[in-house]
């Protein structure tokens, strides 16, 4: 049987993980929309990176609004007006 992955979703990601201690992990992420990693240290930090990849492309689109104590205006863009810059074969030799 074959080795294959498929990510064929708009919000795919690929993660790598670099480095695993006591302390926590370090390590990058890929997704079409981008040719460079997005690094992180700790899940945290990763967590709020990827919000902030979904939140751009809105997808998935949020169940409730976003609150701030300032107005503010944010910018989001729909699935329909970014372009993929690397094809899921690409995307899935980042290991």
């Amino acid at each position: 049987m074959a080795d294959q992955c498929y990510i064929g979703t708009p919000n795919g990601v690929v993660v790598c993980v670099d480095r695993l201690s006591a302390e926590g992990c370090d390590g990058r992420f890929y997704h079409a929309y981008r040719k460079e990693e997005i690094t992180f240290r700790g899940l945290g930090e990763m967590l709020f990176r990827m919000e902030q990849f979904y939140d751009v492309i809105n997808f998935p689109r949020r169940a409730n609004n976003v609150r701030d104590f300032m107005e503010k205006e944010r910018v989001y863009v729909s699935d329909k007006g970014i372009e993929k810059m690397v094809t899921d074969q690409e995307l899935l030799k980042h290991r």
